[in-house]
Parts: structure tokens; sequence; C-alpha cells
């Protein structure tokens, strides 16, 4: 009975073929692991912009006591109607803000009159701060 040995090209065809397999995986793994970073965040940020809101209706004429500077917000006056808050976030956006971070939020609020009396505006918005991905937009308005 004759005794064959693998020959050398047949070994590399193997450690090729694995090779490629290996390279290909690495490639998915690091895919799926930046789509679940991008949905946590997009969840963690859903979360924190309801609770601003939710926040903000309990006396939506006086948008300050959400938006306080002992909570790291900044305000700018565009007008008597339009007013932003703006503050940053880590990378967790667990709600300790500052004003660096891997994440920017802003709240924009702003009034209008309507014929059935005065409608209080709130947008606030979760932007990524590398890539400038807005993460999460959320509009609530409220009569009072």
């Amino acid at each position: 009975m004759k005794r064959r040995n693998p020959a050398l090209i047949e070994l590399i065809l193997v450690i090729l073929f694995f090779s490629l397999s290996s390279v290909v995986l690495v490639e998915l793994f690091v895919k799926a692991k930046t789509v679940s970073d991008t949905s946590q965040a997009q969840t963690r940020g859903v979360v924190v912009a309801q609770d601003l809101v939710e926040q903000w209706k309990g006396e939506p004429s006086w948008p300050e006591a959400v938006f306080t500077r002992e909570e790291h917000w900044i305000e700018e006056i565009y007008s008597e109607e339009v007013r932003v808050f703006r503050t940053g976030s880590g990378e967790a956006l667990d709600g300790n803000f500052g004003e660096d971070g891997a994440y920017r939020l802003e709240a924009v609020y702003w009034t209008s009159e309507e014929p059935a009396g005065k409608m209080h505006h709130l947008r606030v918005t979760i932007t990524r701060q590398r890539d400038d991905e807005v993460i999460t937009e959320l509009v609530a308005a409220k009569y009072q």
C-alpha cells in the first residue's frame, strides 16, 4: 500500500483558507460591536431625552427648573420666545452632564401664541461629538 504525504501546496491552501476565514470573522465582530454601541447610545439617548421632557412638563413656562447651571447647562437666549440650553455628557449618557463629553445635548425652548392659548415647545437633541450624528431628537409641546 502506497502512503501519501501531504503536499506543501495543500498545507498552504488550508492555512490560506483559515486565514481568510478569520479575517472575515474579525470584520464581522467589529461591525457587530459598532452596531451594538450605536444601538445602546440610541436607547440611552431616548431615556435621557424622555426624562428631560417629563421634568419640563411639570412647569413648561419655566425651563430653568430643569436646565440649571448646577447641572452644567449653559443658556443662550436668541429672543424672548426662543431659548437654547446646551451641555455635554460622557460616553455612558447616564445623566451626569458637563461641558465636555462624547455627546452634546441641546434643548431648544420656544413659545407660540395659538388660538387656544400659549403653547410651550421643547426640542431635545442628543448628538454624538465625534461624527456629529444625531442620536436622538424628541419634540414636545404643552399648553399652559
